[in-house]
């Protein structure tokens, strides 16, 4: 007698007997998850069966029970086979056709259409980051890392340095975190012999902070100003060297963790990245000589100096404003001074002034001079948002075939046991040969794979495949290769990045984790040259999954220095290494492969009791097998699938 409880009430039943596969991850496709299912049993249109139904098929229904999760269960001559699994009518006509799924169906209801960022607390990776930030990472407390690597932006700070820029390194997510955080969501635990603890997600785009904070603004006013207010003429003559041209004059605007000294210098109290901006309108004014009308005016040089030297920011020019400088990171009690200078002949000559008949520079006329200085973050990471379109079911796909997990699910109570291939091939043996009744078919071949069964990952360029692997068939009657799991993560480039990362280690070569593309533009230099500039443009949606390894060396970040860093580990990571650490055995089921159907002489409760996590052995056939699936159809033998296991 065949009994189905749906939503813990009894329906009526026309099947007499059942059919019901169970299974757990199939051999025939190792990059699926499937579950266990009935074949379709007979319901009929009673008053009790159509109320159950909410009148699924009458005229007039708006029943919503073909596209709700019905709980249920499947008892077959008093043996629970299935105690909670999903019911769904696919289709009704003087009947309805009820089909019953088991298994990790119920999981893949709870995260269906659900996204890491949309549907979890990822509250603990929001941060905005600094160096200090970044540094703290390093001793992995916390759900998130910087891992150096060449992320495609700019490494050092400038071409000549060797500090890293950490305006360009990306924080990355903890699997486990994120893994857990899923089984959080979903209610359920988990157990298993695996360690996704030293892996992590880089956060998806290339990211460098577009907001700051006004901190400073003034308008420098040193000069004398004519009787109409026009503009204003510098004292003569010019002299730089004594600070007659280096000053400042804070406006109302608040001065935010900066001090003015002496009305020409800002130090630095609170450390960070700073820019600034300077608008101008002048020009300064040459002595043609004895005996010539007129002066020439030419633009000038407005130095950028920190800590008494401009060679790491430069100048601007006094016309064609406002320009904007990098200051880079500062540190407190660092010195930021303006100092106006003249260009030299030979730079105005190259800049297009006629300068055949003046000797010097003597007065500065200026109309304006303003100037605004920014304080802003290396980054201000939001992953809530960046993983709003990351789905959980890719996600635990993903890691389930990276470890060669196979989920057995226990919906009772809640709890999914994942098994290893590994631990599947090398598990406890049950001796089955009381149960074997005979062998009904031998098959050779997996008919879903190729010869060469290839694992991809994305790459920039769609024809690259540098970093994929497979896992080899030896039989030559499958077709070439086909590709049997599609990664939803990106390679590494083909060639690792050197990088100068202290000035007191040599060079290093890192990964290239492409989270930003160059674009090289032609400018003018403010000279008349025509210089190349380098602009980085972040990309997204482009997922890393990264390894990593402590670095014992030195590192600076933006003038920080510390003793040690994590970097970037990719050994672990790549499919070819994947195959060898974790599809290694599958030689055993794969070489000279072996299917046999296989009757047996199960009762119900035997049936409803199995474990598949198991080995199973017979004498009658001197093997030892995975039992893949089993079917059980009441009143008759049960049917297994089972896979030879070589070596044991």
């Amino acid at each position: 007698m065949v009994e189905v409880i749906i939503n813990g009430e009894p329906i009526d039943i026309i099947s007499k007997g059942v059919k019901y596969t169970k299974q757990v991850n199939d051999f025939a496709d190792i990059s699926t998850v499937n579950t266990s299912y009935t074949y379709s049993l007979r319901v009929d249109k009673t008053p009790k069966n159509t109320k159950i139904f909410q009148q699924l098929g009458m005229v007039g229904d708006t029943s919503e029970f073909p596209y709700v999760k019905n709980v249920t269960q499947l008892i077959d001559n008093g043996a629970m086979l299935i105690s909670r699994g999903i019911a769904t009518v696919k289709e009704t006509n003087d009947e309805y056709k009820l089909h019953i799924q088991d298994g990790i169906i119920e999981v893949f209801k709870l995260i269906e259409n659900k996204t890491i960022g949309k549907d979890l607390d990822l509250s603990e990776l929001e941060h905005n980051t600094d160096q200090t930030t970044i540094i703290a990472s390093w001793d992995l407390t916390k759900p998130y890392v910087y891992i150096v690597a060449d992320y495609g932006g700019r490494i050092n700070v400038l071409d000549t340095s060797d500090e890293i820029d950490g305006a360009y390194l990306l924080p990355s997510a903890n699997v486990k975190y994120l893994f857990d955080k899923v089984f959080e969501e979903i209610g359920y635990t988990y157990s298993g012999n695996f360690s996704i603890d030293q892996f992590y997600i880089t956060y998806p785009k290339g990211n460098v902070a577009d907001t700051s904070d006004l901190v400073f603004k003034a308008n420098s006013n040193p000069y004398i100003q004519n009787p109409d207010g026009s503009y204003q003429f510098a004292p003569w003559p010019i002299n730089t060297n004594v600070g007659d041209y280096r000053f400042w004059q804070p406006s109302s605007t608040p001065i935010d963790g900066l001090t003015v000294l002496n009305d020409w210098q800002i130090r630095v109290d609170v450390q960070g990245t700073y820019k600034i901006k300077i608008d101008s309108s002048g020009s300064m004014a040459w002595w043609k000589g004895a005996g010539q009308s007129g002066d020439e005016y030419t633009d000038f040089k407005i130095k950028i100096k920190i800590n008494g030297s401009s060679a790491n920011v430069g100048f601007v020019k006094s016309s064609g404003g406002p320009h904007e400088k990098d200051l880079g990171q500062l540190n407190i009690g660092d010195i930021i001074e303006l100092e106006i200078d003249n260009f030299t002949k030979s730079e105005l000559s190259a800049m297009g002034f006629d300068l055949t008949s003046i000797s010097f520079p003597y007065r500065l006329k200026l109309s304006e001079l303003t100037s605004e200085i920014n304080r802003f973050s290396l980054g201000d990471y939001d992953f809530q948002q960046a993983f709003g379109s990351f789905k959980i079911k890719d996600f635990l796909k993903e890691v389930m075939f990276r470890e060669s997990l196979t989920p057995f699910v226990d919906n009772n109570s809640r709890h999914i046991d994942f098994v290893s291939l590994s631990d599947r091939l090398n598990a406890n043996t049950i001796d089955w040969s009381g149960k074997y009744i005979k062998r009904t078919n031998e098959i050779y071949v997996f008919d879903d794979y190729a010869q060469k069964n290839i694992l991809k990952l994305k790459y920039n360029n769609e024809d690259n495949d540098f970093n994929d692997g497979a896992i080899l068939l030896f039989n030559e009657h499958l077709k070439d290769e086909k590709t049997l799991f599609q990664s939803i993560f990106y390679s590494p480039e083909r060639l690792p990045t050197e990088i100068k990362f202290s000035p007191n280690v040599n060079p290093d070569l890192f990964p290239l984790l492409k989270m930003w593309e160059k674009e090289i533009k032609e400018e003018d230099d403010g000279s008349g040259n025509t210089v190349q500039i380098i602009e980085y443009k972040g990309l997204k949606n482009r997922f890393h999954y990264i390894g990593l390894k402590n670095n014992p060396n030195e590192i600076v970040i933006n003038g920080v220095a510390n003793t040690s860093f994590i970097c970037a580990d990719i050994s672990n990571v790549l499919w070819q290494k994947i195959v060898q650490n974790k599809y290694i055995e599958i030689d055993k089921i794969f070489t000279d492969t072996r299917i046999h159907e296989i009757e047996l002489a199960l009762s119900a409760n035997e049936f409803a009791t199995l474990d598949l996590r198991k080995l199973y052995y017979f004498d009658q056939e001197k093997q030892f097998y995975i039992l893949n699936k089993i079917r059980w159809e009441s009143g008759k033998p049960a049917k297994g699938e089972f896979l030879r296991v070589k070596n044991i």
